[in-house]
């Protein structure tokens, strides 16, 4: 089974998850295969973070193991604005494909995530597109499956029988979606969830939301005042982030208001905006709410691969979704306020050996351009934050 999954369930009844307060423990190991370093089509490319979730089996050093399945979740390349402010100079027609498309740019990234993971899993996969092997699945948006659909090219340039045009190193392969209102496996906010209101509900009554509104009201208003947006909150601020961050990265002018200290504000902004929804009251919770049917449904895929009766079909499960839902799964490690990239990429990898199994959630480090990219004091330089957590298969 692929898909399933409902709204507001806590389907995750054997993930042992840290106490609220409790603190990652830092280990060292590296990831399963190699990462090479490579230089990048130019500066203003935005850096590529391989958030890896890797399922590892704890193991001697010298006992050997094969790798049997993968998971793997990523988000969408570079895109333009989802929307622009009223007093916004660069309304939708201003994009050549509007609003929250994938760019070249984009693409370009998507590809060169392709092409590091062939190199990643080169021998595990085979090099020809084989459909017994891999499985795509994508939200229904039209940046997540054209990112898919660059990142396949990247995977699987094709060679030959699978060459049908020898100018063209392409080849069609198939992603598979459902349209949004019926999508529960990829989707963030999960709605309706009663409970999931309840606790961002609580949330706003907190101190540290309280407080917060307190201390940027007088900026909030300057925004509303210079965007024309009527009510802007810290829940909503983050779009005009986001816009203008878009619009900045496409080397459009910003208009004389927004200046390097309010881009540092409205940053700061747009990550308590995402801890607002993932964090700061009730983490755990929410992360089961929210991230936690996905996660479920990678625990049945890992069981059934580690279960040697099963007969043996994918290799890889591949999801292409948005930075909200990347980062509720994301939710269930402790390092909440670490931004999702463009083309983050997250794996899950299940071994099999002839010993005891165990295995451990970790979030191995926070990688661009294959070097690591220091974002927050929490989101430690060279290392891999080993999380608390296990799930039991």
């Amino acid at each position: 089974m692929l898909g399933g999954g409902g709204a507001c369930s806590l389907p995750l009844s054997k993930v042992r998850m840290p106490s609220e307060g409790a603190s990652a423990r830092i280990g060292s190991k590296a990831m399963e295969g190699g990462r090479k370093r490579r230089s990048w089509r130019s500066a203003s490319f935005p850096l590529l973070l391989l958030l890896s979730l890797a399922l590892e089996l704890v193991l001697p050093v010298a006992q050997a193991r094969s790798l049997r399945f993968v998971t793997l979740l990523y988000r969408h390349g570079d895109r333009s604005p989802v929307k622009a402010y009223p007093r916004d100079p660069y309304q939708e027609s201003a994009w050549p494909q509007g609003f929250g498309q994938l760019s070249q740019e984009g693409m370009q990234q998507q590809w060169d995530l392709g092409q590091a993971l062939r190199r990643r899993y080169n021998g595990f996969l085979n090099s020809s597109y084989n459909r017994q092997e891999i499985y795509i699945r994508s939200t229904d948006f039209d940046r997540t499956l054209m990112s898919a659909e660059a990142n396949l090219a990247g995977l699987y340039p094709p060679e030959g029988w699978q060459v049908f045009n020898p100018n063209i190193s392409w080849q069609p392969i198939p992603v598979h979606t459902v349209p949004d209102s019926a999508e529960h496996l990829l989707k963030f906010p999960l709605s309706p969830c009663p409970r999931y209101e309840q606790l961002q509900n609580e949330t706003r009554q907190t101190a540290e939301y309280v407080n917060k509104t307190i201390q940027y009201m007088g900026f909030l208003e300057m925004v509303a005042n210079k965007t024309g947006i009527q009510d802007v909150s810290l829940e909503s601020v983050w779009s005009v982030y986001d816009t203008l961050f878009c619009e900045k990265t496409h080397k459009k002018h910003l208009p004389d208001w927004v200046t390097l200290n309010v881009m540092t504000q409205l940053k700061q902004l747009k990550d308590f905006s995402f801890e607002f929804l993932f964090g700061i009251h009730k983490r755990v919770e929410k992360a089961r709410l929210q991230g936690g049917v996905l996660l479920s449904q990678i625990r049945k895929n890992l069981t059934l691969a580690a279960n040697a009766s099963t007969p043996r079909h994918f290799k890889m499960l591949m999801y292409s979704a948005v930075s909200l839902f990347l980062g509720g799964v994301l939710a269930f490690s402790l390092l909440p306020s670490c931004e999702q990239k463009k083309t983050s990429c997250s794996f899950q990898q299940r071994f099999s050996c002839s010993v005891k199994e165990i295995s451990k959630l970790a979030l191995p480090s926070l990688c661009s351009n294959y070097r690591c990219y220091r974002k927050t004091p929490r989101c430690s330089h060279k290392q891999q934050r080993t999380l608390s957590l296990s799930i039991t298969l």
